[in-house]
């Protein structure tokens, strides 16, 4: 084994480039927060706080003042963090997900939260103290830092906020609000956004009640009171409900409970939250009837305690809301435990919202890894301070590993007009579930009749006799949106087809007398946020639009109410709250209870996530019964559907037509999504209203995004669609591919939370490769912010004449190798080759860079290879090659912090002269491995053993005409692997290694012309990705999909092309490495 030698004398000293600033990165890792109220509190220098008043308190609704002894308890101030350590939260949020991240699933407590993101305890205690000082009692402070809880009589609230509370009287209930902003002390504005609720409305549960069904000896479903059901059979009203084992059949939930492990959701825990308590055998008698016998799975109904007083709530009329909760979790997992959180709303606070801060708060002895709500209210219902508290609690619960889901709604595109004749405030989205944070659930309904309506083809896919556990669904059943309005383009075709007149366009349909039969708002809901910002994760995915806002929703599941012959069974028998029997065991005379609506979709997805969860935990080789929390798994849902469906400026066609629910058969698909492409989420509108479309002389129109001419809000379509997201699941698909991307995980040798915290890494790390070019002809830098194939941002800036990158590193143990799009902070090694300088550009951590020149012209001879770690201080050196000599080396970089000053420790190893030099990781463990290629195509490696001392192995001679290019993981294995191209035959070839082994061969042609510009991983799934560009600039992102590799354009966020200049230099990254 060769030891190195420090080469004597080899401690140049760096100077600052001219023009550029000097400042050392702050250490967060002991730095407390920075203050940001700086003026003292002057209760006559006032601000105005934005959005704080909701859109219900409308004048019209308006009664006057409230009772001035009004007590109000456990209302909720809302804070916000520094903009810098906002960006680290939601850059170690983005870590989490990242399996090449050494912070992968390093989950923090609401605590540690609060200490490492949170507000400045001083701030806080000066926002304690005024609301002290204005007559007003403070209860708590979340660990967080970001939520206050405080109490008061509405006399002290009026006076310390400047705003009234009026009472509001809509739909023939009393409510209160505050009728004017809330005003603060300028003061404080810095850390204060407002009350999150300084009002009385609360959301609403996601449920269409049907009513009570009866099945008959013969297995048939129809409902109970005679209704003709579904609405157009000339016959008998048969209704095909679905219980859980056809969810289970239709949505492949089965095949993981058959497997040779099976996996059924054990040791995950699924919180369902509530406002109500429920009758806990309504919740037997539902597993009893429709689970297997041997369930494993608990059902326990906790009041949970946490900062924010959880009252018992008892029952009231969301009962059913929660039974069906709390049954429709365990449907697709039975072994998984579900808890059943009810708390009590005080005046202003939701009660589902204190039993999530509660969980969230004790989260590490009570071990819930998913939560599901079934509640909703637009956005513009909650205001930005009630925003801020349902993101900071979904961002909260994405930084300590549980998974949300969140139903969108139950109104179609009108999210704001739930169970209206019709809508007035045009298109709108869930607030509840717009977060980046959560899943948000959308519905569909099943297309088994067709679009002509012959419901005789239903029994190509329902038995006509029903199994002992409900079952009837044959396998999987084409779907299209829920949607029960006259707006919906199915019914009205449905309508025309069957005779009756106006049915051009759903605008004329609700204008006719059938018609106006259907004009309330009922649908699977989605859109477009009106507050949030479009996420990374959810740029590119084919069907994606240039919005710039969050969409929703994600997923779709099951959901309608019956108008087309389907719902959903569920058991609710509390009569004091409009329950009926339900009785499953006496054959011809089984009753129960039958609904539609996303709430049924939002808990039986976390159910199936309940699945995902375990399937990882089991790939990971963990016992049996492991809770596996997954966190935000956005990033990976929209990863895999990607590749199913394509991107924008490279649609995956046969992904696409594959993925189709409409023409799936009873086998399915075999995609872990199915695209719905059939219906759309329209609702009638009155005339005049935001958004709304109608014709002249028309009592209703219809929502549009034209006021002009007719554009149904919203269409389905290929790919990703405001009406159903990326579509319904392959529960075993999307377990399946979940679980092997979590598998690409690779340790390597660093990464406790105090690292990533101790400096500017956190400003920087989206996760994602990013990349660079130098422009010689006009001396400049572009940097290219990546999300997949798709530039979030390009950022321009000049350079020096003859500048090349060398590397892109961490190289001050701090920064970053990759950087956010919105921040630019790559670090960077530059080299002039003609004056053969090194100039240093490292991240500062605050939005830009500094700069140095390495004193002494570095020796003849000499190439920046790249950079990487090569022993166990864990800074990312800068590796050179001398081929002449046949020397290797690595300078590793000392930044004293205030000074100019940089040390250089370099230290060089001998080897043969003549051989090229390649960087990887070919063992996995983290520390950089040495790849040589000689004039004879042989191949050597040398096995880094973490300490700076390499091992030297022959691997293999390769094939006359191959270059090898580069490396990084090709199969998920935590290894890198290599990669070759041949431009005589125009093909790229990847041998998979283990450490020096190589254990398979892979080769695929490439188009002549194109040339291997990066190597990186730009959609940030730990699998290799490879750059190729040809000479007029076009360019090309190969992501590798754990075998192969799948094309996709680069494209910027409007979908448009991205072509590089040409004579540009990438950066000469020739190794995927671990970029975080």
């Amino acid at each position: 084994m060769l030891f190195s030698v420090a080469c004597a004398g080899a401690i140049p000293v760096a100077q600052a480039a001219p023009g550029h600033s000097i400042a050392p990165a702050p250490n967060l890792a002991t730095a407390p927060a920075i203050a940001q109220i700086t003026a003292t509190v002057d209760n006559s220098n006032r601000v105005a706080l934005p959005g704080t008043v909701i859109t219900a308190a409308s004048p019209r609704f308006d009664r006057g003042l409230v009772n001035t002894n009004l007590q109000l308890g456990q209302l909720t101030l809302m804070l916000k963090r520094s903009p810098e350590r906002e960006a680290r939260a939601e850059a170690y949020a983005r870590q989490l997900a990242n399996p090449r991240s050494p912070y992968f699933h390093k989950w923090l407590t609401a605590q540690q939260i609060g200490d490492l993101f949170g507000p400045s305890k001083q701030d806080i205690a000066k926002v304690i103290d005024w609301l002290t000082s204005q007559g007003l009692r403070v209860d708590g402070v979340d660990p967080t830092g970001l939520r206050v809880h405080f109490s008061g009589n509405t006399t002290a609230v009026q006076s310390a906020f400047h705003t009234e509370l009026h009472n509001y009287v809509v739909n023939g209930v009393v409510h209160f609000a505050n009728a004017t902003p809330q005003q603060i002390p300028a003061a404080l504005s810095p850390v204060v956004v407002g009350v999150a609720s300084l009002n009385d409305f609360k959301p609403a549960p996601q449920m269409r009640e049907v009513g009570p069904v009866h099945k008959s000896a013969a297995g048939i479903w129809k409902a109970a009171d005679g209704r003709a059901v579904p609405l157009f059979t000339d016959g008998s009203p048969v209704q095909y409900d679905m219980a859980p084992a056809d969810f289970n059949t239709v949505y492949s939930v089965n095949p993981l409970w058959t497997q040779a492990t099976p996996v059924r959701g054990a040791g995950q825990t699924v919180a369902v939250l509530e406002r109500t308590n429920i009758q806990a055998a309504d919740v037997n008698t539902f597993r009893s009837a429709f689970l297997p016998a041997n369930a494993a799975g608990t059902v326990t109904y906790v009041q949970p305690a946490g900062p924010q007083v959880c009252a018992n709530p008892g029952t009231n009329g969301d009962e059913g809301e929660a039974a069906l909760d709390a049954e429709w979790a365990g449907a697709a997992a039975p072994d998984a435990n579900v808890m059943v959180a009810s708390c009590n709303d005080s005046a202003t606070n939701f009660g589902p919202f204190i039993a999530a801060q509660n969980i969230l708060t004790n989260n590490n002895t009570l071990h819930v890894t998913i939560m599901s709500l079934s509640y909703g209210g637009c956005e513009a219902q909650q205001g930005t301070a009630g925003l801020a508290e349902v993101n900071g609690l979904w961002q909260q619960a994405a930084l300590q590993g549980v998974t949300v889901f969140v139903s969108t709604g139950d109104s179609g595109a009108a999210g704001c007009d739930q169970n209206q004749p019709f809508t007035t405030a045009g298109t709108a989205v869930n607030g509840l579930g717009s977060t980046p944070y959560n899943v948000a659930v959308g519905g569909t309904d099943f297309y088994d009749a067709g679009p002509d309506a012959n419901f005789a083809n239903q029994a190509n896919y329902w038995s006509q006799t029903n199994a002992p556990n409900g079952a009837s669904a044959l396998g999987y059943i084409p779907e299209q949106t829920w949607n029960d309005s006259c707006a919906s383009s199915v019914l009205t075709a449905l309508a025309g087809s069957l005779g009756y007149p106006g049915t051009q366009d759903g605008e004329s349909f609700c204008n006719t007398a059938f018609g106006q039969q259907f004009t309330g708002t009922g649908g699977g809901s989605g859109g477009i946020s009106s507050y949030i910002a479009k996420p990374t994760w959810q740029y590119g995915v084919y069907g994606t639009r240039n919005d710039g806002a969050r969409t929703l929703p994600d997923v779709s599941m099951f959901a309608a109410n019956g108008l087309y012959g389907h719902a959903l069974i569920y058991c609710m028998s509390d009569a004091s709250q409009g329950g009926t029997p339900c009785t499953y065991t006496v054959a011809g005379d089984v009753q129960a209870n039958s609904a539609g609506g996303t709430s049924f979709a939002a808990p039986a997805m976390a159910g199936v996530q309940a699945l995902v969860n375990e399937e990882t935990s089991v790939g990971f080789g963990l016992p049996a019964g492991t809770a596996y929390p997954l966190g935000n798994v956005l990033p990976i849902y929209y990863d895999i559907a990607t590749r199913e469906y394509g991107s924008v400026q490279s649609p995956n066609a046969a992904g696409l037509a594959a993925c189709n629910s409409e023409t799936s058969g009873l086998a399915g698909n075999g995609c872990a999504f199915n695209n719905i492409t059939v219906g759309d989420i329209d609702e009638p509108c009155l005339p005049l209203s935001p958004n709304c479309y109608s014709r002249p002389g028309h009592q209703y129109g219809v929502l549009s995004t034209s006021k002009s001419q007719l554009q149904p809000a919203y269409l389905t379509g290929a790919g990703y669609n405001y009406a159903t997201g990326l579509g319904s699941v392959n529960a075993s698909v999307l377990a399946s591919a979940i679980s092997n991307e979590e598998h690409t995980y690779s340790a390597g040798a660093i990464g406790v939370v105090s690292d990533f915290l101790g400096g500017a890494s956190a400003d920087a790390a989206d996760g994602h490769s990013d990349i660079a070019y130098i422009d010689p002809g006009n001396n400049t830098l572009t940097e290219l912010g990546m999300s997949g194939p798709t530039v979030l941002q390009s950022h321009t800036q000049s350079v020096a004449a003859g500048y090349s990158i060398g590397a892109m590193a961490d190289l001050d143990a701090e920064s970053s190798a990759g950087f956010h799009a919105s921040g630019s902070l790559a670090s960077f090694a530059f080299t002039n080759p003609a004056t053969r300088q090194l100039y240093i550009w490292v991240n500062d951590g605050n939005g830009g860079r500094t700069a140095y020149k390495v004193g002494a012209p570095y020796p003849a001879g000499w190439t920046l290879v790249g950079s990487g770690t090569v022993d166990a201080s864990l800074h990312s050196a800068l590796i050179w090659q001398n081929e002449t000599t046949g020397q290797v080396g690595w300078w590793d970089l000392t930044f004293t912090p205030g000074s100019s000053t940089v040390g250089v420790t370099a230290t060089v190893l001998p080897s043969t002269p003549g051989y090229r030099l390649a960087l990887a990781d070919l063992n996995g463990d983290g520390y950089m491995d040495f790849v040589f290629t000689g004039p004879n195509n042989d191949l050597y490696a040398w096995i880094n053993d973490g300490t700076g001392h390499f091992s030297h192995h022959f691997v293999a001679n390769f094939p006359a005409g191959w270059i090898l290019q580069g490396a990084g993981d090709v199969n998920g294995d935590g290894m890198s692997d290599l990669l070759f191209t041949n431009d005589t035959t125009h093909q790229f070839g990847w041998w998979l290694m283990n450490g020096s082994t190589v254990t398979y061969r892979g080769v695929r042609s490439i188009t002549p012309g194109y040339q291997i510009s990066t190597i990186g991983d730009f959609n940030g799934d730990g699998l290799v990705d490879i750059l190729w560009t040809d000479a007029a600039g076009d360019a090309y992102d190969w992501q590798g999909t754990g075998a192969d590799f799948q094309s996709f354009r680069l494209n910027d966020t409007t979908g448009a092309p991205v072509i590089l200049p040409a004579g540009v230099q990438v950066q000469t990254n020739r190794y995927q490495g671990l970029l975080f």
